[in-house]
């Protein structure tokens, strides 16, 4: 019996769960609770709500096959979802990884956590590759000759040297952007300030009256509503759009043959 597991970052779902949530996101970096505080409040602003695990849920909700989800830093973890699979009866699995370009960060670990499966699984391209990607992303930009600020998130230059990840959020950007005025900014960067990231930053580049739309995200997330939705939206007058439904697209991805190497090669597993 085959199944279908979603696989994505995780978020808190509760204020009681965004402390835990960010130390399994920085475990072995030895950031003190003060700091990882500070982050939270972030959540908390939301009630301690991430968006994403609803986003997963709703993404599963559109989906014909039988839908498990997993996550690399908050419950159910993707070798949970697994376990749960098993005892199901499930005996194979199609993997959607919620990254729509690939690094080391939004592919290769998926990638690690998926190949210890017990089961045979077949995981699907990245989103930004699935036909139908740029059409609909087009369909939710405003008609209008504002100028377009395309997002994705910063990587650190170490990383994003290592794999396509920026020449394809760029390629994307002239596809959807076609015939518009735009620019691509990178957002949401952390950690040593002194550590060279993917810049421009979204807040350096914004102007009154931008379209922002952040399309190295393919579901919305807090990145999207507190980077951009609250931060953003104080340093100019913009409008945010959000992430296109992914159902169709994803059910089409589903029913083609398509799939991802089993290992990474050596310098991403895309390339």
């Amino acid at each position: 019996m085959k199944a279908v597991l979603i696989v994505s970052f995780g978020g808190p779902e509760g204020p009681d769960q965004v402390l835990p949530f960010l130390r399994s996101v920085t475990q072995g970096r030895n950031i003190p609770d003060a700091r990882l505080a500070a982050v939270g409040k972030h959540y908390d602003h939301f009630g301690g709500v991430s968006p994403l695990p609803r986003a997963c849920r709703e993404l599963a909700g559109e989906l014909d096959e039988r839908t498990y989800l997993g996550n690399l830093y908050s419950a159910p973890r993707i070798s949970e979802a697994f376990d749960s699979m098993a005892a199901d009866g499930i005996t194979s699995a199609d993997v959607i990884v919620l990254s729509s370009f690939g690094s080391d960060a939004s592919c290769r670990r998926y990638a690690k956590a998926v190949r210890k499966a017990e089961i045979p699984t077949r995981r699907l391209p990245l989103i930004g590759a699935w036909p139908g990607f740029v059409e609909v992303w087009r369909a939710v930009l405003p008609k209008d000759d504002r100028r377009v600020v395309f997002t994705a998130h910063s990587l650190p230059a170490s990383m994003a040297d290592c794999s396509p990840y920026e020449a394809r959020i760029r390629a994307a950007c002239a596809q959807v952007g076609a015939e518009r005025t735009w620019t691509l900014a990178w957002q949401s960067r952390s950690g040593n300030p002194r550590q060279p990231w993917l810049g421009p930053d979204v807040n350096e580049v914004i102007e009154d009256g931008d379209v922002v739309v952040p399309l190295g995200f393919p579901t919305n997330n807090l990145e999207i509503e507190w980077d951009l939705g609250v931060e953003a939206a104080t340093i100019a007058d913009i409008e945010v759009v959000r992430p296109p439904p992914l159902g169709e697209l994803a059910r089409a991805a589903l029913a083609s043959d398509v799939r991802l190497p089993e290992v990474c090669g050596p310098a991403c597993c895309e390339r």
